[in-house]
């Protein structure tokens, strides 16, 4: 199976995220570790060339099984801005 992950930006005050992510794309294929952030943890990554830090307000896992060998996990990771005063040293730094 092959898992791609992909971190989409909401608003606060949106009720649904842009429909763009994050670069470079996240792919892993089967038996790589796949470090997947749960709801309410932080996460930085590159968003417009500019590295960002987010929290994590939802997770979607969509499955495709191919009878032939193509299995597919898309994981859409939903994040949103954090309060500039909450967010740590550690945080700032990455």
């Amino acid at each position: 199976m092959t898992y791609k992950i992909i971190f989409q930006y909401k608003p606060e005050n949106d009720s649904t995220p842009h429909e763009t992510s994050q670069d470079p794309e996240l792919i892993f294929k089967n038996g790589e570790f796949i470090p997947v952030p749960n709801i309410g943890d932080s996460v930085s990554y590159s968003f417009d060339n500019t590295r960002k830090v987010f929290k994590v307000v939802n997770r979607h896992f969509s499955y495709r099984l191919d009878p032939n060998g193509g299995d597919f996990c898309l994981i859409n990771i939903i994040v949103t801005d954090i309060p500039p005063d909450k967010i740590s040293v550690w945080e700032k730094a990455s």
